[in-house]
C-alpha cells in the first residue's frame, strides 16, 4: 500500500507564511520552463539498407528524416544519430561522412570516418555516432535529414543485415 501525506499549507520555517498547494504543475507550458529544459524529443529508426557512392553536394539523403516544430525562435534542436555500415574489402581507404541537413541547407557536416584495408578496423561492418545542436531560428516546422557522403566516391552500405540507424532530435529551450 503506498503512503499519502495529505496538507492543505506548509508553514515557512520562520513562521511569516504558507505556502499554497494546489497543483503546483497544473499549467505548466514550454513557455514556463527553464532555460535549459527539453520540451519535446522526436525519434526515427531505420533498418532499410542502403549503398552510398557520392562525394558531392549533399550526399545521399538516407530514411533517418524526421520533422519538428520548435516552441520559439530561441530553442536549440540537438541532434543525435547512429548508422551501422559496411566497408567492403574493394574500397581501401574509403571514409564515409554525415551531412545534417535543415530543409535543403546544410547544418552541419561531420568528417569522414576512415577505414583501411589490413588495418585493426578493416573492413567488414562498423557503427558510429554524431551530433551537433543546431540554432534553427524559427517557430515553424523543420525537417532534418541524415544525409550522407563517402571519400572519393567509393561505395559505402548502410544498415546491412537488418542492422538498425537511429535519429533523435530534441528541443532545448533557449
Amino acid at each position: 500500500m503506498a503512503s499519502k501525506i495529505k496538507v492543505d499549507q506548509i508553514q515557512t520555517a520562520d513562521g511569516s507564511g504558507t505556502i499554497a498547494l494546489q497543483n503546483q504543475l497544473s499549467g505548466m507550458t514550454a513557455a514556463s520552463m527553464p532555460t535549459g529544459s527539453v520540451l519535446q524529443v522526436k525519434f526515427v529508426e531505420d533498418s532499410s539498407s542502403q549503398t552510398v557512392a557520392t562525394d558531392s553536394g549533399n550526399g545521399a539523403a538516407t530514411n533517418l528524416t524526421i520533422s519538428i516544430t520548435p516552441f520559439s525562435t530561441s530553442s536549440k534542436i540537438l541532434a543525435l544519430w547512429n548508422m551501422q555500415y559496411e566497408m567492403p574489402n574493394s574500397n581501401a581507404g574509403t571514409g564515409l561522412g554525415m551531412i545534417l541537413m535543415r530543409g535543403s541547407s546544410r547544418a552541419w557536416q561531420s568528417g569522414y570516418t576512415w577505414v583501411d584495408v589490413g588495418s585493426n578496423a578493416g573492413p567488414g561492418k562498423h557503427r558510429a555516432s554524431w551530433q551537433w545542436l543546431d540554432s534553427p531560428s524559427t517557430a515553424s516546422a523543420v525537417t532534418y535529414t541524415i544525409n550522407a557522403i563517402t571519400e572519393g566516391g567509393n561505395g559505402v552500405t548502410l544498415n546491412t543485415n537488418n542492422n538498425k540507424s537511429q535519429l533523435t532530435l530534441m528541443e532545448i529551450k533557449g
